[in-house]
């Protein structure tokens, strides 16, 4: 579909150039179409731009959907069954921020959470509130000792043991001395952070 290429070349542009480095006659130009169905599909490059944020936060949300969809009642889970649905979910966003699809959108993403506008609240409102509300209430299952605060405090502290391996690659790749990851090293990193997460849930709290 042209729409569907026209967003791809657009949040590719707009996540390496920002909003105003990227004008929409060069966007059309890279998706091989006119200026006018830019036009006719989003109005404005205003609208292009939210497109490309509504875009990004389908996918996410197809990716980790599933695994969200198989908690069922978080407030039904017993302790064991709660730390073993974080685990569950943590797999899906580790895949989804070890895997190439997510390269397309780590520009895009990135800019949007230091530089917040209205592209974000539909980023956070259309592919990350569910999953984050569903860590929430999985972690105070698993971890009874936790306020509502600290279960969120928490959830921040394991997320970003899997944005790392997207938004921080340069890195990733340089302590592992990789020019790119390899089966090997996807699995080690998977492990790890599941590993991590397992050892925090098991935790007794800080006295």
């Amino acid at each position: 579909m042209a729409c569907e290429a026209i967003l791809d070349v657009a949040v590719r542009q707009f996540g390496d150039r920002g909003y105003e480095g990227v004008s929409t006659r060069a966007i059309a130009s890279a998706a091989n179409t006119v200026m006018s169905s830019i036009t006719y599909h989003f109005g404005s490059k205003e609208g292009l731009y939210l497109a490309c944020a509504d875009h990004i936060a389908a996918q996410i949300a197809r990716r980790l959907q599933p695994a969200a969809r198989a908690v069922g009642a978080p407030n039904a889970l017993s302790r064991d069954e709660a730390c073993a649905a974080i685990l569950s979910l943590f797999r899906a966003m580790i895949d989804l921020m070890i895997g190439e699809e997510s390269r397309e959108w780590a520009g895009f993403l990135i800019r949007e959470q230091q530089t917040p506008g209205p592209a974000f609240d539909r980023l956070y409102a259309g592919a990350m509130a569910d999953v984050v509300e569903l860590l929430v209430r999985l972690l105070v299952r698993a971890r009874p000792d936790l306020t509502d605060s600290a279960a969120r405090a928490m959830g921040i502290a394991l997320f970003g043991q899997t944005l790392v391996l997207r938004s921080a690659r340069a890195s990733v790749l340089r302590v592992l001395d990789r020019d790119e990851l390899a089966a090997t090293d996807r699995t080690l990193l998977t492990d790890t952070v599941l590993s991590n997460v397992a050892c925090i849930l098991r935790s007794a709290p800080l006295s």
